[in-house]
């Protein structure tokens, strides 16, 4: 199984294997606790909160107090439609056509903050935390 993970930013798209990702218990802690609406720090100033909506998820990462991602996960094509159409939506050079959003499931990222690269392997856990333990 594979998500398909796309840079709204800069249009850069890739498949992301489910090999290698972390303890399945954690994330299923980690799916919880966002979907029940709870913000979550994880350490080095990273903080996450989501909103939920069907099988889809937004999230947003702050570093330091600064928002640095906005994360969409889409585990299905019904609810992922409307999140790919939101995320177009924050800015107004997102790459990619809103009407189209890639196969399900996917992880879109619209970055916000430089320190956006340094957090890949965090976008990598989130996004299979939600694909893996959707409602």
């Amino acid at each position: 199984m594979h998500i398909h993970h796309v840079n709204l930013n800069t249009g850069a798209n890739w498949r992301n294997e489910r090999t290698g990702a972390a303890d399945p218990d954690a994330l299923r802690h980690l799916r919880d606790a966002l979907s029940a609406g709870h913000g979550c720090v994880i350490g080095n100033g990273i903080e996450i909160d989501a909103d939920a909506a069907g099988r889809c998820l937004t999230l947003r990462v702050r570093q330091d107090d600064v928002l640095v991602i906005t994360l969409g996960v889409a585990a299905h094509s019904r609810c992922g439609r409307g999140l790919w159409r939101a995320l177009h939506a924050m800015h107004p050079h997102m790459q990619g056509d809103p009407g189209r959003p890639p196969q399900a499931p996917w992880c879109a990222r619209v970055e916000h903050d430089g320190k956006a690269a340094a957090l890949d392997t965090l976008e990598r856990e989130l996004a299979w935390a939600w694909i893996d333990y959707a409602p």
